[in-house]
């Protein structure tokens, strides 16, 4: 038997208790593409071609249909640091955005004024990106992507984001700041047993 206080410590996600036991709960999720074009150039990834940003309103149709699907949580899926591109930089400047990050920023609140939870995987931020980002998102996904420090050479040989020691780093900062993350490895791409 419960006492009459415990359902006010309970959070409540489609009428069932997250912190029973015996419940399983989960939140359906669109993903969204921010810009497909990446400093990195890991073996293994298809975000290494042209094009263009999103247009951050575009996306508000799509998180009009996700919520009608009841789908309440977006990860947006972008490059890392494409801004070091001119013609991506221009187009930034273009539509008013100082930087990544403030374009980042107006795509979570847009999903927000929309009821929907945003996400991102972009990739490197710095501690005073993820300060100013935190603000909007419900979490970071930081893939360290190899728990093998010597894929630096192998997978990752022209990919300066994603140094194992920068995204362990990365982690530590989002810790610090007391940002949600995920995190993870691909396996398959040359880990030892150890």
């Amino acid at each position: 038997m419960t006492s009459e206080k415990e359902p006010e410590k309970r959070m409540l996600l489609g009428g069932q208790h997250l912190n029973d036991p015996k419940q399983v709960a989960f939140v359906r999720s669109h993903m969204l593409p921010a810009i497909t074009l990446c400093y990195n150039r890991c073996t293994y990834c298809a975000f290494q071609g042209e094009n263009k940003p999103t247009v951050p309103y575009a996306t508000i149709r799509k998180h009009k249909e996700a919520r009608q699907k009841n789908i309440r949580d977006v990860l947006f899926e972008g490059g890392e640091r494409p801004y070091k591109f001119n013609d991506i930089r221009s187009i930034l400047d273009l539509w008013g955005f100082e930087t990544y990050v403030d374009y980042l920023y107006t795509l979570c609140e847009l999903a927000l004024l929309e009821g929907v939870l945003p996400s991102l995987e972009v990739g490197f931020l710095s501690p005073v990106d993820m300060k100013k980002i935190k603000e909007v998102v419900l979490s970071l996904k930081i893939m360290i992507d190899s728990a093998d420090p010597k894929t630096d050479t192998t997978h990752h040989k022209l990919s300066p984001g994603k140094r194992f020691g920068l995204r362990v780093k990365m982690l530590e900062f989002a810790g610090k700041l007391h940002v949600p993350t995920s995190t993870g490895i691909l396996v398959g791409i040359d880990e030892r047993k150890e």
